[in-house]
């Protein structure tokens, strides 16, 4: 019996001594060159520095326009104050978003932390593709963190005639690896961009909580995020566009050709008659957004407003001066 027992142990230890040794070559032969070359490829990464320069257009060259038309009776009529409406409902934020873009003839500048390659996110994406057609300039920047999987359907954007994208803290490694980023240079990619901003022609503006998905305007079946945006008009909106430009120009900043210059552009997407679809059109349908920057909607309120942020240096981990930090 006794034999038989060390029979046993002696096999169970040299199974034991099989695997290590496996996994000892596992190691060896590919895990330690792989981390190897993650560590060489993903630290001290620098932004190129050839990006193309571009600043907001200037409010005063887009008066003539239909939403500077819309916005001078007001914005007149209460000189210093700033137009601003709350925007509650998901539906009523998308189809705000949706009309302003559809009605800029001039400019769009758009930055975000999440864009979700979902109904309300294509939808979004082929007004901005729609928008460049008719020779407006898009400037999108987006936090990399917030755009996995979708590589492919921005560098379709991106290839388009009067579309800029850019990325906030891009990951070197991209598809299912980006996490690895993290584990390479977590100081840098721990350093993320949150901001929602939305100006159109530099005379309306949309800021706030809401990210570009499903979630957040009431056409997921799994979860609703209750959250707050702001409309707003008059001189807030240049702080706004100043903001932006600031962000747009910094070094975190990457075109998107140098973070993925061999990504093939695939076919823009396209959704699908859904009834989260129908409900999304419904709504762009029913609203008035003329009348919400015209002050006939009582919801329009005319205030004392200064724009507030972290600034872009913040995503360096460079040490600022406290009236550069939102806290």
């Amino acid at each position: 019996m006794s034999n038989g027992q060390d029979a046993i142990r002696g096999g169970t230890t040299d199974a034991m001594e099989r695997r290590a040794s496996l996994l000892m070559r596992d190691v060896t032969h590919w895990l330690l060159p792989t981390l190897l070359a993650l560590v060489a490829t993903g630290c001290g990464v620098a932004p190129p520095a050839d990006r193309p320069g571009s600043t907001a257009v200037e409010s005063s060259a887009t008066r003539d326009t239909a939403l500077g038309r819309a916005v001078a009776p007001p914005v007149e009529a209460h000189p210093g104050d700033t137009g601003i409406r709350l925007i509650a409902d998901p539906l009523d934020a998308f189809a705000t978003w949706m009309r302003l873009v559809r009605e800029a003839e001039r400019s769009v500048d758009l930055q975000y932390y999440i864009w979700d390659d979902d109904v309300s996110g294509t939808l979004m994406l082929t007004a901005l593709r729609e928008a460049a057609d008719r020779g407006v300039r898009v400037r999108l920047l987006l936090d990399d963190l917030g755009t996995r999987g979708m590589d492919e359907t921005l560098a379709a954007l991106d290839a388009q005639e009067n579309i800029e994208v850019r990325l906030f803290n891009p990951f070197t490694w991209r598809s299912g690896l980006w996490w690895l980023g993290f584990l390479t240079d977590f100081t840098r990619a721990n350093r993320r961009m949150h901001d929602k901003v939305l100006v159109a022609d530099n005379q309306v503006a949309i800021v706030g909580g809401r990210n570009i998905s499903d979630t957040y305007f009431g056409a997921s079946r799994e979860r609703l995020f209750l959250d707050l945006d702001v409309l707003t008009t008059g001189p807030v909106v240049a702080g706004i566009s100043t903001r932006f430009d600031r962000f747009w120009a910094s070094p975190p900043a990457w075109s998107l050709s140098r973070v993925i210059p061999d990504a093939a552009a695939g076919t823009p997407a396209t959704v699908s008659d859904t009834a989260a679809t129908r409900r999304y059109r419904s709504a762009l349908a029913e609203t008035d957004l003329e009348d919400a920057l015209t002050g006939q909607d009582s919801t329009l309120v005319w205030v004392p407003a200064t724009v507030v942020g972290d600034a872009p240096e913040k995503g360096m981990g460079i040490p600022l001066a406290r009236e550069d930090l939102l806290t």
